[in-house]
């Protein structure tokens, strides 16, 4: 450590693995330094703990934020209005003893940051603000765009909507909702402008997509410990199945026309994220890109021929396009000036993404005897929020956009709020 008074450089934050802070440290009682690694949201959040005397940082759980240690030999955190607890061996800094279980509800919790207002007395007194989840929920809206930039919202309150993905016969929408004590899954009925719940467990069930067939949606969710996937019929017949026994995290992204292939993004604290295989017959799952550095945010074309994603190759993202599942055949850079979040068209003739700025650019993509990508145009200027955690829109069979609309970010009128002191 240098002299008192001089300031330390302890970590530093990574942004080749989707970090943008590191918030909330904690000194605990073995030279280390317990602490939340931010990623944009608080279903992102990770828990680490920094060791004071050798300098590595060991990934501890994901979900959650704002972690405290407690003398009983746990870390305490928040999750969307709960605080959940787990073990932790002080001596080897890590978790211990199974699976994380709820022990408080209605503490008070910022939504996007997952501030969570508790406090942890060396005795093991617990004080916390009751109110659960309720401050700084972003509100958004969800409208129609054409491909003229007119719009027709529909006639839903504004929420936390995320990652709106169309079915593929168009008359449904699956979306997480983000604005309740733990995320859920939801199905918009697009014709009648009604929404139905479709997931109802206390942990956090996110960024649904659909399968071919259209009667199942594929989720992430934290119900069973760390991030896994699962499905469930969409219409909400039958219970839910779990797709994966993964340590990375897996968070789901597109599914090959035939039904074989699911791609993933897997999320390892120590080796930051990456694309993925996972094969719906029998769960094998192999690496796209070996290197596994940046790549993300893929989408399969509608012949199952070809692959779009995002890759961050410096310090701007690109669009590329490789043919699937022979990657070795050829890539193509798409984008020119940067781009996030690619989407098909239904006929795989042009392909979607937005710009640093908002802006939903296409490209006409040329398949025939290989591929000819044009030059990206602007087709919507600056009409799609880029604040959510996940894709902030989709393309309908017709041809029309679902889109996130930012309204505004509300803190809920007061409802009491109080201290608690439990012993």
């Amino acid at each position: 450590m240098r002299a008192a008074g001089e300031p330390e450089l302890l970590t530093s934050v990574d942004s080749e693995r989707g970090e943008m802070a590191h918030s909330w440290p904690e000194l605990l009682p073995n030279h280390s330094v317990l602490f939340t690694v931010w990623s944009g949201s608080a279903e992102d959040a990770r828990v680490a703990v920094l060791s004071l005397e050798t300098g590595e940082v060991s990934h501890l759980l994901a979900g959650g934020s704002h972690a405290r240690y407690s003398p009983t030999g746990h870390i305490l955190y928040g999750v969307g209005g709960t605080l959940w607890a787990v073990g932790f061996d002080l001596g080897q800094r890590e978790v211990v003893g199974g699976n994380p279980v709820p022990v408080l509800e209605n503490v008070k919790t910022k939504g996007v940051s997952g501030a969570a207002s508790f406090a942890l007395s060396h005795d093991g007194s617990l004080v916390f603000v009751a109110g659960g989840a309720t401050d700084g929920v972003p509100r958004r809206s969800l409208t129609w765009v054409d491909r003229q930039g007119r719009e027709q919202p529909l006639g839903l309150p504004p929420r936390a909507y995320d990652w709106p993905r169309v079915s593929p016969d168009g008359r449904r929408a699956a979306l997480s909702i983000l604005d309740q004590e733990n995320a859920d899954v939801w199905i918009l009925n697009l014709g009648a402008e009604a929404l139905t719940r479709l997931t109802f467990d206390a942990a956090q069930d996110v960024r649904p997509i659909w399968t071919p067939d259209g009667q199942r949606v594929i989720f992430a969710s934290r119900r069973e410990g760390p991030a896994q996937l699962f499905a469930k019929a969409a219409d909400g017949t039958g219970g839910v199945e779990r797709l994966t026994q993964s340590e990375k995290e897996p968070v789901p992204h597109t599914i090959s026309p035939d039904g074989r292939w699911l791609l993933v993004e897997e999320r390892a604290f120590e080796t930051g994220r990456g694309l993925a295989l996972l094969s719906l017959e029998d769960g094998a799952t192999q690496p796209l890109f070996p290197t596994g550095a940046t790549e993300r945010n893929a989408e399969i074309s509608p012949d199952g021929e070809w692959i779009a994603y995002e890759s961050k190759t410096s310090s701007r993202s690109g669009i590329y396009v490789q043919p699937f599942p022979n990657l070795g055949e050829g890539k193509w850079m798409v984008s020119g000036e940067g781009g996030t979040w690619p989407v098909w068209g239904p006929d795989g003739r042009e392909l979607f993404f937005l710009d640093g700025v908002s802006r939903l650019m296409v490209v006409a993509m040329e398949t025939n005897d290989g591929l000819r990508p044009g030059i990206p145009e602007i087709l919507i200027d600056g009409q799609v929020t880029q604040a959510t955690p996940g894709r902030p829109y989709d393309l309908s069979p017709d041809g029309r956009f679902l889109m996130i609309r930012d309204v505004d970010t509300v803190s809920a009128p007061s409802t009491g709020h109080q201290v608690v002191i439990v012993q």
